[in-house]
């Protein structure tokens, strides 16, 4: 059985953690591109006087923007030919006729403010476009802090897809990011949509929210909301819990579906149902952790509802070995082990596709509880929806999620209980 599930488009606010946080996007610097920077000096109104004026550029794809200078003789052949080796790019999978996407971003640098204009309408003329100020120089400022004060723009962009061009119709804001390092500041700028494409699912007597956000209808994040999860305050490893793309398995309630799509205009999503379960399983705090089978470093392979029935708590670590942050707080993890060893059992799966990096890292770190090895294709890592790491899971005997996300001073809290 397959589920149809209407999506219409919706502006929201400029923070919105689900169909923010993972869809900004960096501005090129125009300098990547040769000889473009001539071009802009020779065809845009409007350039600043100011000494301090960089060039940025937005596009949906780069590839493609670049083709399109190329066709108009705007980029050197051999130039580009060595863009398409290195980037194994072939054209024949571009647009042959030029789209309309991506525009130039003027930034100005002036007593300790930016200013950004944005030719958002294309028409190479900065002079009739918004002009934004932000401070950079307060170091208490926060990128959230420039979210809030950026302006929405409208912006419209054609995408090349399955031999026809579409185009999309869409809000935008641009700000600095701005981090502070060793008294250095390093700037870069970037853009985020702040419309996105909303659907209601009603399923077993509970109500889930569908938010859609992407590029298109092949490059874009799912996120799908219990009503009843607070999200309020919460990090960005426990949202994405909630995140899917095209072709993931999501369980709702005891239900398993698939992904299946979403169609061009991105007016409906569709879900076929894959496996029903006599239990509610699932990947977030309240549902129920189903059994896997997980291999161990001897090749040993041992089933996850054993493994969390020897205590009244089971803590899973998913890490792997070039994941700094889940080495820094291997030691934290250890204390966890030692202090609550009565009650805490402890599991690591290494997501490295390297078994041999992984043993590395387990024996660098004399890593002691017992771990296992898969990658994000591996069935746990799959159901249980791994997007980030460090992430941990805190089970209790009976195999309910109690907590799920990075922050392991969370952890204490439960087991101080």
């Amino acid at each position: 059985m397959s589920y149809e599930i209407i999506l219409k488009p919706v502006i929201g606010p400029k923070k919105n953690i689900f169909h923010m946080n993972r869809m900004s996007y960096e501005l090129n610097l125009v300098d990547e591109i040769t000889g473009f920077s001539n071009t802009i000096h020779n065809e845009y109104k409007g350039i600043s006087k100011n000494d301090s004026v960089f060039f940025y550029l937005k596009s949906e794809s780069f590839s493609q923007y670049i083709f399109d200078l190329y066709k108009e003789k705007k980029y050197d052949k051999a130039q580009f030919l060595e863009y398409c080796k290195k980037r194994r790019i072939d054209t024949l999978e571009l647009s042959q006729k030029s789209i309309s996407q991506g525009f130039v971003v003027m930034v100005e640098y002036q007593k300790g403010n930016v200013f950004i204009t944005a030719d958002t309408d294309r028409n190479k003329n900065f002079g009739d476009n918004l002009k934004q100020t932000f401070d950079i120089k307060a170091k208490i400022s926060k990128d959230d802090d420039r979210i809030e004060k950026s302006e929405i723009q409208d912006y419209s962009y054609e995408i090349y897809s399955d031999k026809k061009i579409k185009i999309y119709h869409r809000k935008i804001i641009i700000y600095p990011s701005v981090i502070h390092e060793n008294n250095e500041t390093k700037i870069s700028f970037k853009y985020k949509y702040v419309d996105f494409w909303e659907g209601k699912l009603n399923f077993d007597n509970q109500k889930f929210s569908f938010f859609y956000q992407g590029i298109d209808n092949n490059r874009g994040g799912l996120f799908i909301i219990p009503k009843e999860i607070d999200f309020k305050h919460q990090d960005d490893s426990f949202v994405s819990q909630f995140q899917y793309y095209k072709g993931d398995t999501i369980l709702i309630n005891k239900q398993q579906f698939k992904f299946d799509s979403v169609n061009s205009s991105i007016s409906k999503l569709y879900l076929s149902e894959l496996k029903k379960f006599d239990k509610n399983y699932g990947n977030y705090i309240g549902t129920y952790l189903e059994n896997f089978k997980i291999i161990d470093f001897k090749g040993i392979v041992k089933n996850t509802d054993l493994l969390i029935k020897d205590k009244q708590y089971t803590l899973i670590d998913f890490w792997a070995s070039w994941c700094g942050p889940c080495i820094e707080r291997f030691p934290e993890i250890k204390q966890l082990q030692e202090k609550y060893e009565s009650k805490l059992n402890m599991i690591g799966i290494s997501t490295d596709v390297s078994i041999e990096k992984a043993k590395q890292t387990i024996e660098k770190y004399n890593i002691s509880w017992g771990n296992f090895h898969g990658s994000f294709k591996t069935k746990i890592n799959k159901n249980l929806n791994i997007k980030s790491l460090p992430t941990y899971f805190l089970i209790d005997r009976d195999g309910k999620i109690i907590y799920r996300g990075e922050n392991v001073k969370e952890i204490i809290k439960i087991l101080e209980k």
